[in-house]
């Protein structure tokens, strides 16, 4: 199994320029780890965690970079029940 953490890429706020670039950072790291997993005949997995703290538009931006790339096996935790 290999983990990308949003955190190592900080998808924070930083101005518009500094986001897109961390979401593009982003979109490359998932593109690269799609290629290794399907040379290895296997589906790309992604587990999405939430933190109640996070910004909406970063975990939009998150799911978005996952569409780009055509990675469709998500799975969301980390949501606090009220």
């Amino acid at each position: 199994d290999q983990m990308i953490g949003v955190d190592d890429i900080v998808l924070e706020e930083a101005g518009k320029d500094g986001v897109a670039s961390k979401v593009m950072t982003l979109r490359t790291r998932l593109a690269e780890y799609k290629e290794q997993t399907e040379l290895v005949n296997e589906k790309p997995m992604v587990v999405l965690a939430a933190a109640d703290d996070g910004k909406t538009q970063r975990f939009v931006d998150v799911v978005n970079a996952l569409a780009s790339v055509k990675i469709s096996s998500i799975t969301m935790t980390g949501f606090r029940e009220e």
